[in-house]
């Protein structure tokens, strides 16, 4: 026990010999049930050892009773793990915390987007804004995250692959952990990628070539230095004479951090039509529960004149992760449905969301990302 001591003290000094930032932006909108309508903010935690500097710049905040670094993910609630005690002149408030653990500082610094930090006023002391924190970790480690991974079949002879490409933004070569979890369920797969020091690896069909598998699922992508990628994920048609126009149709998906998934948002601009019907788009909704710990998706669609079609509720457990076609969530309501738009929330957490709309004559497939 003491030697396990030992060796976490001086791993913990090592680590913290020099200051590191963490930054925060603050929402009001980043508050589960809303915060102070308008307000927002800014904040900067350095941490030098067990001591936290910090400086609370924010806007709109009527009358502030406080602010502190609470555990937990974008709209979980979570336990106070260091409280600021600022003391506010005006908009701003600086001030210095003593004496905060170890294993407090290392935990926040391990793994900045699994914290957020709270602005707390007289009208709103449950939140008034709020925002994950974000900075370099340990070592810079990065863990981005893909929504979807394919190599699968899809309707009127689609053939959908993904090719992936990882940049190394370090000076050494690194090994990037791929884990894939499978749509369908059951246990995640693990592959390793190596890039070499600030170059690319590109993954021609990845599903393929690292798990030697089919099908659809989401994956998570873990390296020890910083790292950045996108997934290219088309319908290939080269070669084949008989699909309207041979070739390749693409859609890219930026791998992304934690705080980029949504508690709630907009889906715009869509269209349904039968695949088989030759004519139109074709709708499908994606996400991606990156957590370990279940949530809940909140779907509604509406008409451009905000007329309800249809609602759905999906319980997401972790890692949970599916793209489904809108006439399997929301039924025959959306067969054949033009100009509509997607409502959706996220109680329990956070996920990545999107759509896809698929060209029923070429096949071609765009991605819809979420507005705020």
């Amino acid at each position: 026990m003491k030697a396990s001591r030992f060796t976490f003290a001086l791993a913990f000094l090592a680590a913290t010999l020099q200051a590191q930032t963490l930054t925060v932006s603050l929402r009001h909108d980043s508050v589960p049930g809303g915060g102070e309508t308008g307000a927002s903010g800014f904040a900067t935690l350095e941490f030098i050892g067990t001591s936290l500097n910090f400086t609370l710049l924010i806007n709109g905040v009527t009358n502030p009773t406080g602010a502190a670094i609470h555990r937990g993910y974008p709209g979980q609630t979570g336990a106070v793990e260091v409280n600021l005690s600022p003391a506010f002149s005006g908009n701003l408030a600086t001030g210095t915390v003593n004496n905060v653990p170890e294993t407090k500082v290392a935990a926040l610094l391990a793994n900045p987007a699994g914290y957020y930090l709270q602005v707390t006023s007289q009208g709103k002391p449950s939140g008034a804004i709020r925002g994950q924190l974000k900075g370099e970790t340990f070592g810079g480690a990065t863990v981005l995250y893909a929504p979807v991974l394919a190599k699968v079949a899809g309707q009127v002879g689609t053939n959908f692959v993904s090719d992936l490409a990882l940049a190394n933004l370090g000076e050494s070569d690194v090994n990037v952990t791929v884990r894939y979890f499978p749509a369908a369920g059951g246990s995640p797969q693990t592959a390793q990628v190596q890039v070499p020091a600030r170059g690319q690896k590109t993954v021609n069909d990845a599903l393929g070539t690292l798990f030697n598998a089919s099908g659809r699922g989401a994956a998570v992508f873990e390296s020890p230095a910083p790292i950045a990628g996108q997934l290219r994920v088309f319908n290939d048609q080269r070669g084949n004479p008989s699909f309207p126009l041979p070739g390749t149709f693409n859609q890219f998906f930026r791998l992304t951090s934690l705080e980029e998934a949504s508690t709630g948002g907009l889906l715009l601009g869509l269209a349904n039509r039968p695949a088989g019907s030759g004519q139109g788009f074709r709708t499908n909704v994606g996400y991606f529960n990156p957590h370990d710990a279940a949530v809940t998706l909140h779907l509604a669609a509406y008409t451009a004149t905000n007329d309800l079609l249809a609602s759905r509720t999906v319980p997401l457990p972790a890692k949970a992760n599916d793209l489904r076609s809108v006439t399997d969530l929301f039924g025959d309501s959306l067969a054949t449905q033009n100009d509509f738009f997607i409502r959706f929330s996220v109680s329990g957490g956070s996920a990545f969301v999107f759509a896809s709309m698929v060209d029923n004559v070429t096949g071609d497939a765009v991605t819809i990302l979420p507005q705020r």
